[in-house]
């Protein structure tokens, strides 16, 4: 009986060590440092907490809390961002930059 329980223990610890070896799949992605911009103004944007990135006229980024802007495509998936299924940024082409605020 000592040596079935025994036996039981060591495969649940095997397989509870081979559960937390995961893949990269299984890893948040890490955000790197990129060269940012004014989210008003570049084309690309994301939340400084979100690991999507959007067009700038896509109806999600207008509710981004801290957004975080993106002059190229390049930057915004440098930074270690996917980008957004609904406005499909990487297929469309980039939006006209905003006209400038006069003081």
């Amino acid at each position: 009986m000592r040596r079935l329980l025994i036996g039981v223990l060591v495969c649940a610890l095997l397989f509870l060590g081979s559960c937390q070896k995961a893949g990269p799949s299984q890893t948040p992605a890490v955000l790197q440092k990129v060269k940012t911009s004014d989210p008003v103004t570049a084309p690309f944007v994301a939340g400084k907490k979100n690991h999507i990135f959007h067009a700038r006229n896509c109806p999600y980024a207008a509710n981004l809390e801290s957004p975080v802007g993106y002059e190229t495509l390049r930057d915004a998936e440098a930074s270690g961002r996917v980008p957004c299924e609904f406005c499909a940024p990487h297929k469309a082409p980039p939006a006209e930059p905003a006209p400038a605020a006069k003081p």
